[in-house]
């Protein structure tokens, strides 16, 4: 295998060793090298270099992901970066309103780089509504050609509705596009974010009663929250009451088991929020003391 860059890699024992450039001459492709390796090696172990490895393993190709050779704990990474020009979407759109009002003008930007190191040509980024493959054109901006690591912000306006809104957008280029995999991102218009659970605690109002707190979601249109419990971390949850408070008592529960709860915001067209984080407790049990009773002898 040959290189047009050296490795520049020792055997040394210790981490964080030095970052390697390599060239494939088969495809031309780029590939920055990054070993991993911890700081002691297990006695009697002998140290194996990236090249005997490579060797034994008698790679063609930069696509390393994760490899160990047989005798050592060192981890291999690798990036490898295309020689053709790779336009490609960040995978989340971003837009200037979550759940927006009906009628209200949101912006939707979509962020496009360039992972290959050829300069890309004239860029194209379609915006749909609708799930990918079978939306809505609803509008679209030229990006002028990007250099390697370039990215520049595309956006336009679009009109907030009712309900779930999903959303989409592509890059189309006039010029190479090494991976067509990338070109692609993803919102939605009607989206909510999660609550942020307080916590729970036992009522001091009620007996057998947990006392749940959140803080409100400060967004229009959202109608309740939904209660959900579980009797151990991760769920699964069940459902145990609606409220459009922040605060909620369920009851009754039982002494001595853990209760786990997350909650849901959902607005007036039943879209729902992700999950909050969970909070949990247990309710003690009761202790019951009998008083001392000595008997007299006769």
């Amino acid at each position: 295998m040959a290189f047009s860059y050296p490795l520049l890699l020792t055997d040394e024992a210790r981490q964080n060793w030095q970052a390697a450039l390599a060239v494939n001459p088969i495809n031309n492709q780029l590939s920055i090298v990054k070993i991993g390796r911890p700081p002691i090696l297990p006695a009697g172990l002998q140290a194996v270099s990236l090249l005997e490895r490579l060797e034994a393993q008698k790679l063609e190709h930069f696509y390393w992901q994760g490899l160990r050779a047989n005798n050592s704990e060192d981890t291999l990474d690798v990036l490898t970066i295309s020689a053709n020009a790779d336009p490609a979407l960040d995978p989340a759109l971003t837009l200037s309103q979550t759940h927006a009002d009906l009628g209200s003008s949101v912006t939707i930007s979509a962020t496009v780089r360039n992972l290959g190191r050829n300069p890309t040509g004239a860029l194209t980024v379609n915006f749909f509504s609708g799930e990918p493959g079978s939306g809505t054109l609803i509008g679209s901006q030229a990006v002028a050609p990007l250099d390697f690591n370039a990215a520049q912000q595309a956006s336009i306006q679009a009109t907030a509705g009712n309900g779930k809104q999903p959303l989409y957008a592509e890059v189309v280029s006039v010029g190479g596009n090494a991976n067509l995999q990338n070109d692609l991102a993803t919102g939605d218009l009607g989206e909510m974010p999660a609550p942020f659970a307080l916590g729970v605690i036992e009522s001091p109002s009620y007996e057998d009663s947990l006392v749940v707190k959140w803080q409100p979601l400060d967004l229009p249109g959202i109608a309740g929250y939904r209660v959900l419990r579980g009797v151990q971390p991760g769920g699964p949850y069940e459902l145990v009451g609606e409220t459009t408070q922040t605060v909620f008592n369920d009851m009754p529960v039982g002494r001595g088991q853990s209760y786990y709860y997350v909650i849901q915001a959902f607005d007036g067209n039943g879209v729902l929020s992700a999950e909050s984080n969970e909070v949990y407790t247990v309710l003690p049990p009761i202790a019951i003391y009998l008083p001392a009773v000595l008997k007299a002898l006769p």
